[in-house]
């Protein structure tokens, strides 16, 4: 018969709050469900370990400074990635023209007031003749599409986050995955987008919008797009969530069904946070994954958003999540964490957590069931084994089974 498991690493459970109608964020600074001193404590260690507002230069256009409690950049005055690459020099090798990458929600929503809300409108000329605003499908070479950037602002609330999609080198990706970023055997990406061009005589208000729009954790950074219809390298301006950003989640990269529970429940001032998955996935559908159009070989660089769309849509129906805190010995699954890669090495699983992890238990939704009844009342850890006692008297067990004990 196995071994027992080692009480010196017995997990502790927190009780955060179920998936069915979300009330406080599973993972922030205040988890619904826990009360007392110890809460005071959890709060004020979690915070610690938390980015907080720190300046950033922002190559003399001011300072980027991270509110910890909106979780935003104040005054939506974000960070540039790359000094070097000044709007001037942008602008200047487009005859003063703004070129803007969209990958996320630009794709389908540039918004319904604004510069780029003009994009299409004929009555709207410019210089020439032209309409003030274009768009033209590209794709970002290099860069993949990730679920991996908090939403305090968008898509989520400072209590509840939701999770956007951000734009990352391969070699980044690679680096938080646990592989080697310089590895040149594997294949290089092509992110599908959508290519601005905004007139010179709108480019400067066009950027206080968006740098007010993408304040969550987004900075500046300049790359080279290929435009799909002509196959020509354009540089364009986009906002996108590096590594080092204060709302980035590697977890939620590494664990795709937590970020698929986050997103079905999740919601925030510019609305749900699946409606904002679904709607780039039918623009990617309708745009095709493949990531070019010029018969050359390519690798999609988004191989996430259509099966976290699904995902989502298996637990909205099919599924209930429930949002939990946890630590300690995950030998035998007492934390939910088998498939989740270590947060040190994403190419080795959690075996223990050391530090308060996020824990998501899915159970299976009974179409009859109601969700009174079903919000989590109790939870309890023991040497291999934790459990969850709902309202209506249902317990879910889950941890050691070597012996058929569940």
């Amino acid at each position: 018969m196995p071994a027992g498991p080692d009480a010196r690493a017995i997990p502790f459970l927190l009780l955060a709050l179920s998936g069915t109608v979300p009330r406080a964020l599973p993972f922030a600074t205040r988890p619904a469900g826990v009360r007392g001193p110890f809460a005071r404590e959890l709060a004020a260690s979690l915070l610690a370990t938390s980015p907080t507002g720190a300046a950033i230069d922002d190559d003399g256009e001011g300072v980027a400074m991270w509110d910890p409690e909106t979780q935003t950049y104040a005054g939506g005055v974000v960070p540039s990635r790359d000094a070097a690459a000044s709007i001037d020099d942008l602008l200047a090798e487009n005859g003063g023209r703004l070129r803007i990458f969209g990958y996320g929600s630009l794709c389908w929503h540039p918004g319904s007031e604004g510069v780029l809300s003009l994009a299409g409108r004929k009555t709207q000329q410019g210089e020439e003749g032209r309409p003030m605003v274009t768009t033209a499908p590209g794709r970002a070479v290099g860069y993949r599409r990730c679920w991996a950037q908090r939403s305090a602002d968008h898509r989520g609330t400072p209590s509840f986050n939701g999770i956007v999609c951000t734009l990352l080198s391969d070699g980044e990706v690679r680096r938080l995955k646990g592989g080697d970023p310089t590895h040149e055997k594997h294949p290089v990406s092509a992110t599908e987008g959508l290519i601005y061009t905004v007139d010179p005589s709108l480019a400067n208000r066009c950027l206080s919008e968006l740098d007010f729009r993408e304040k969550g954790g987004y900075a500046r950074d300049v790359i080279d797009v290929v435009e799909d219809g002509t196959g020509e390298t354009v540089r364009a301006l986009l906002y996108r969530g590096t590594p080092d950003n204060p709302a980035f989640w590697r977890r939620a990269l590494l664990d795709m069904p937590l970020a698929a529970a986050v997103m079905s429940v999740a919601e925030g001032p510019s609305g749900r946070n699946d409606a904002y998955l679904l709607s780039l996935d039918e623009f990617l559908t309708a745009h095709g994954r493949s990531g070019g159009s010029d018969g050359g070989p390519n690798h999609s660089g988004d191989d996430a958003t259509g099966e976290l769309a699904r995902m989502v849509g298996s637990l909205q129906t099919d599924f209930r999540p429930y949002f939990l805190f946890g630590a300690g010995s995950n030998e035998h699954g007492q934390l939910l964490l088998d498939g989740v890669p270590d947060e040190d090495n994403g190419a080795r699983p959690t075996k223990e957590a050391h530090e308060v992890s996020e824990v998501l238990l899915v159970t299976p939704r009974d179409g009859r069931e109601e969700d009174k009844g079903n919000e989590p009342i109790s939870l309890h850890a023991g040497g291999g084994h934790s459990a969850l006692l709902t309202g209506g008297g249902k317990l879910h067990l889950w941890g050691w089974n070597g012996a058929g004990q569940l």
